[in-house]
């Protein structure tokens, strides 16, 4: 595999987003915690090599585990190099309580797309061939992150 697809798939993933926001305040008397929105979302910087028609990736699950636990079991394919300056994919919204999430995690699938042909995650080039990324040994990679949600803001990470 060409280190270069590489350098820039593990990239790809620091430029995630979350939003928390829509939050019912703090009720001491009823026991209940900030609760509102998340909405998981995926972007990336330009590419710039003109041989790289689009950078392909599937997502198959995105889990947040903290201050409460929520998952998404959504396979989806998207063109990740399409959402650059300013542009994000929204993968999915579900609710959640606010405070210290020890990680957001997302499970990507190398070995199939999202109707099932391979490979799951690629570069396609000008030429129409499809250079497979992948990470040695292994067909899933979970990516991790810690973040805080706070009531009555929006975090972007």
């Amino acid at each position: 595999m060409n280190t270069r697809f590489t350098s820039k798939f593990t990239f790809l993933f620091c430029a995630t987003a979350l939003t928390f926001g829509a939050c019912e305040s703090d009720d001491a008397s009823e026991g209940m915690s900030a609760r509102g929105e998340v909405s998981l979302e995926f972007t990336d910087a330009p590419v710039d090599d003109a041989n790289i028609e689009g950078v392909f990736i599937t997502v198959a699950e995105a889990e947040l585990s903290g201050a409460s636990e929520a998952s998404i079991s959504q396979r989806t394919t998207l063109d990740i190099s399409a959402y650059s300056e300013g542009r994000t994919f929204d993968y999915g919204t579900f609710e959640s309580e606010a405070g210290a999430y020890s990680e957001v995690a997302f499970t990507l699938d190398f070995a199939t797309d999202a109707e099932g042909n391979a490979p799951g995650c690629y570069v396609l080039l000008a030429d129409g061939t499809k250079q497979a990324l992948a990470v040695e040994g292994r067909q899933q990679l979970d990516i991790a992150k810690r973040v805080a949600l706070s009531a009555e803001a929006e975090t972007r990470e």
